[in-house]
């Protein structure tokens, strides 16, 4: 969930949040409501525990008012603290203010130690303990879940160089059911999930956002191409025209 500025700065200031969140276990919760988004997804709240995100819950904020709201729904979060951590609601504005249980946390004296590290103090990471409750709305199985890409599930492209399609075995990267990721020479991670190319935070794998729509990707392959100049480049084409599209990076890095 890397929004607001934390995704609109250059590669330095944007990393600053989340290494303090690393190395802070205090760092319990973080909210935002950047996304103008309702909590009815799947992907609302993310938890701590792999991909790097340290001791912190982050969470989605929805929007109180109709004019503000980018799928019509009226939600906000209430957090109620209590002796051993603390739940997270949220509140349907909707619905007379209906007050729903979405997770509770609760702090660990125990802490994860990597016994590999050379430094055993700073490797040390206090738990903190999640429950995700389940509602109405998700066994209706109407989530929407956004592709976290992670290590050994099949769905990496090693050395992408070359047609990402012929690569992967993928045909269509245009299909919703069609998934992969890649790394750039550049470090930049890129991935193709629900008919788009989304690109993926590096450090913890989180999208950022969309590289190129579902419409623009219809009918034409990806590739990842040696630019000559110690990176690659991502490009789209038509086997049955002269249609190129080089898909170029942001002053900062990012696409």
């Amino acid at each position: 969930n890397g929004c607001c500025w934390l995704n609109h700065t250059d590669t330095v200031a944007s990393k600053k949040f989340i290494e303090i969140v690393r190395a802070n276990s205090c760092i319990k919760a973080w909210f935002s409501g950047h996304f103008h988004l309702s909590h009815d997804y799947q992907d609302s709240i993310t938890f701590p525990g792999g991909n790097n995100r340290g001791s912190c819950v982050f969470a989605q904020v929805g929007c109180m008012t109709k004019r503000s709201s980018r799928d019509g729904k009226r939600q906000s979060r209430i957090v109620r603290g209590n002796a051993d951590g603390f739940e997270v609601c949220t509140v349907d504005h909707l619905n007379g203010g209906a007050v729903r249980l979405d997770a509770t946390i609760t702090y660990s004296d125990e802490c994860e130690i990597d016994p590999t590290a050379e430094n055993i103090e700073e490797s040390a990471q206090c738990s903190t303990m999640v429950f995700a409750h389940k509602h109405e709305f998700a066994d209706e199985g109407k989530w929407f879940k956004a592709y976290v890409p992670q290590e050994g599930d099949g769905c990496y492209v090693l050395n992408p160089d070359g047609t990402i399609n012929d690569l992967a075995a993928l045909e269509d990267l245009s299909n919703p059911e069609t998934v992969c990721w890649w790394h750039m020479k550049d470090g930049a991670v890129l991935g193709v999930h629900n008919g788009m190319v989304i690109e993926y935070d590096p450090t913890t794998l989180a999208p950022l956002g969309m590289v190129v729509s579902r419409d623009e990707l219809e009918n034409r392959k990806v590739a990842v191409i040696d630019d000559q100049w110690g990176g690659s480049a991502l490009v789209l084409y038509n086997d049955d025209s002269n249609d190129v599209t080089v898909v170029q990076p942001n002053e900062d890095g990012s696409y």
